[in-house]
């Protein structure tokens, strides 16, 4: 081989790896525009208590006050059929039956709980009033450690954030990533580069500071997710 010729395979090299790096950036970016329809926050509605501290003949204390009937906090949640089903952590709405559900577009509509399995953390909410179309997610054929998979959600005061990461293991019917999560995003997809579910952002491992586990996060189990959606198939 001369010169000549492995300065053009060196070449052709450089531009596939390059160009095979976009192709998949970009693909990725456009997997997670199509799922951004798919994904809702989930804020539930209940009796709002605060605390604050009082004195007491004993020394200082604390009262609950009541705030009133209104949203408490905030998760997320996605779409699982065409008729506007959705899947969420059952802790996001584990203190009332309704929550107020807000699409990608901006549309908001109250929702119902129509089943919960408590032990895998999950919730299945159906929309009071039709939401128009919606766009239901695909579940995965099964997951795999080492899977690269993102999420999106609703964490703290953000909106619509993605983060990626790989499948790290599994242990006690739970499946463990390295996705950064946060409180709010809570049931929000975890998917597939190809756009499939595999599970729902579930809980940050702790409690802190234990380093040797810092930096993973549980899922909810995509066999959890499959069981309670035939469970309540219909409703």
């Amino acid at each position: 081989m001369t010169l000549k010729d492995c300065l053009i395979l060196t070449l052709l090299n450089v531009v596939g790896f390059y160009g095979l790096k976009y192709y998949n950036d970009s693909r990725q970016c456009r997997i997670v525009e199509t799922l951004l329809p798919s994904v809702v926050k989930v804020s539930p509605i209940g009796h709002r208590w605060s605390e604050q501290l009082i004195m007491t003949p004993e020394g200082l204390g604390i009262e609950k006050v009541y705030k009133g009937f209104g949203v408490m906090g905030h998760g997320s949640g996605v779409f699982v059929n065409k008729d506007g089903m959705i899947l969420t952590c059952n802790h996001v709405v584990a203190e009332g039956p309704i929550a107020q559900i807000e699409t990608n577009d901006g549309k908001k509509a109250l929702a119902y709980v129509v089943g919960r399995d408590v032990e895998q953390d999950l919730a299945l909410l159906r929309p009071i009033k039709p939401l128009g179309r919606v766009v239901p997610v695909s579940m995965a054929k099964g997951v795999k450690r080492g899977l690269n998979v993102l999420t999106i959600g609703f964490p703290g005061p953000f909106d619509k954030y993605v983060t990626a990461g790989v499948v790290s293991g599994f242990q006690d019917e739970r499946t463990f990533s390295d996705l950064a999560i946060a409180p709010g995003n809570s049931g929000g997809g975890v998917f597939t580069i190809n756009g499939d579910i595999v599970g729902l952002a579930e809980a940050i491992t702790g409690p802190f500071p234990i380093p040797t586990y810092q930096g993973f996060s549980i899922l909810t189990s995509l066999e959890a997710i499959q069981g309670i959606l035939e469970k309540y198939r219909g409703f």
